[in-house]
């Protein structure tokens, strides 16, 4: 049987996007937390450039793809909070590794879950192979 550990993102604020995240967080960290053991890892904010340098400069071994992406209206690179959430996933895949836990399960805050999704969830863990990794 393997052991869980999961980490919900998510940054508080006074937005009412940001209140209607943090009612999903509540209840995703209400619904895991009976069952599987809280990753102790931060949600990386980050809004500015001055606050991309400053992570990288303390994680040198994030690389991060300058040249980002191109979206609908042609525009190319990362938003400060794209970055923000991938230094986060770095981060707690950097802390799971310090952990005897098996599996890492990583949730944004805008995640809504089904009244059944651990019989799905549990289903499709029961149906992996015994060396899967991802």
């Amino acid at each position: 049987m393997s052991t869980f550990v999961y980490k919900v993102f998510h940054i508080e604020d006074v937005s009412q996007t940001s209140k209607e995240r943090a009612v999903a967080a509540a209840d995703i960290e209400t619904r895991f937390s009976e069952r599987y053991e809280k990753l102790e890892t931060p949600t990386i904010k980050i809004s500015n450039q001055e606050e991309v340098t400053a992570f990288l400069e303390k994680n040198p071994n994030f690389k991060l793809n300058g040249d980002g992406f191109t979206d609908l209206d042609g525009n190319v690179g990362w938003m400060f909070g794209e970055i923000g959430i991938w230094a986060s996933n770095y981060t707690a895949w950097k802390n799971f590794l310090k952990t005897d836990a098996d599996c890492l399960v990583l949730m944004e805050d805008d995640l809504f879950l089904t009244k059944g999704f651990f019989v799905g969830f549990d289903a499709f863990v029961d149906e992996l192979p015994d060396d899967w990794d991802m």
